[in-house]
């Protein structure tokens, strides 16, 4: 392996860890607010970049360059904003549910930063000689990180399928709010504030899903549930994929030449 590529996974493994290292501090004082804000800016480096050549290739194919709504559609201001709205959703999306996340889903993390890397690899090679450069990675990224975000989902629902259910889920719901606010907190008031939040969708979900069918005849309230449960999930599960592959790929941003082309 070339040791750009072996730096590119130390890096990556070093980007778990700020994960995990969020997960064992989250309950201190604000200071700790350094790990999410970190990840959210390199998943807004991802992000923007791939917004940015999405819509430089749309405002070349739809407008005159001269044009206003060329101007527009392409401005660098409100693609900033977008993505950094976008980035924040991703990232705190993904620092909540970590929190909530037992040690399966953790190990399941760590073994995917190689699956993700492989996929990326493989899927540089398959784009080499269709695509141009300038879209090639940008590709190949948005191609990696769908395919990793469907198997992280796959294997966290499967995981959560099969553990024990929460203790703090009761016949009752507001029982069961109530208790899962002792579960999660923080000393912090906004990640406590985040965490309240996420504790009351995490409850009513597990609530709906158990007691709907045996003491509640309204089957939406369950699909709402489970619809809920998903797409957190899944939010949790593209950022996770965001941050990593740009970990990956960070090397090529600041002028790596051994790229594999």
């Amino acid at each position: 392996m070339k040791k750009s590529n072996k730096a590119k996974i130390v890096l990556s493994l070093t980007g778990f860890l700020v994960i995990l290292a969020w997960k064992s501090v989250h309950t201190e004082s604000c200071l700790v607010l350094a790990f999410p804000i970190t990840i959210i800016i390199i998943i807004s480096m991802s992000v923007i970049e791939f917004s940015a050549k999405k819509k430089e290739c749309l405002a070349q194919f739809y407008f005159i360059e001269s044009s206003l709504l060329y101007r527009l559609y392409n401005s660098k201001k409100i693609l900033f904003i977008k993505s950094l709205l976008l980035s924040v959703l991703l990232g705190t999306s993904l620092m909540i549910a970590v929190v909530s996340w037992d040690i399966k889903i953790i190990k399941i993390l760590f073994f995917d930063v190689f699956i993700l890397y492989w996929i990326y690899a493989k899927t540089l090679n398959i784009l080499a000689g269709s695509i141009k450069k300038m879209m090639k990675y940008v590709i190949a990224k948005d191609i990696s990180v769908s395919i990793n975000t469907f198997l992280l989902i796959v294997s966290i629902l499967i995981v959560e399928i099969y553990s024990p259910i929460p203790i703090y889920v009761d016949i009752s719901l507001k029982t069961t709010l109530i208790s899962s606010y002792n579960v999660f907190s923080s000393e912090c008031t906004v990640i406590n504030f985040l965490l309240k939040l996420n504790a009351e969708k995490d409850a009513f979900s597990w609530w709906a899903m158990l007691n709907v069918d045996s003491h509640i005849n309204d089957k939406n309230l369950k699909i709402l549930a489970w619809i809920t449960f998903l797409l957190s999930n899944s939010l949790a599960a593209y950022a996770y994929s965001r941050y990593m592959i740009q970990l990956i790929d960070l090397f090529r941003l600041f002028g790596d030449e051994n790229e594999q082309q």
